[in-house]
């Protein structure tokens, strides 16, 4: 079930919000994964996330309202700007209207 050779390839930033308005923090939605969410293991889902990013070629990404991948090229310079948050789930995932950030590391 698990991918390592994904999963060994990034770590976390962070959760961080976002006020939903353009530009967004990660303007890029990449995908949703919500039909396929795994409650157990929501770190699935940052992998598939991670997945997506990595073919697009951008250093972060973040899952936003539990299966949201977003991204986007400058992400990295972005993805904090409208401040820290409290309320990503399990430190792994970004409930509404907020992103739990990710970057690759290699």
């Amino acid at each position: 079930m698990p991918t390592p050779a994904i999963r060994n390839s990034y770590e976390p930033v962070g959760c961080f919000h976002d006020k939903g308005v353009a530009p967004r923090p990660l303007p890029e939605f990449l995908g949703s994964f919500r039909k396929e969410i795994n409650w157990k293991h929501v770190e699935l889902t940052v992998d598939k996330c991670a997945k997506l990013a990595q073919k697009k070629g951008y250093a972060y990404f973040s899952v936003q309202y539990y299966a949201e991948c977003w991204s986007g090229p400058e992400a990295g310079d972005t993805y904090a700007r409208e401040g820290k948050a409290t309320n990503c789930l399990n430190d792994a995932v970004g409930t509404s209207f907020t992103n739990y950030v990710y970057r690759f590391v290699n």
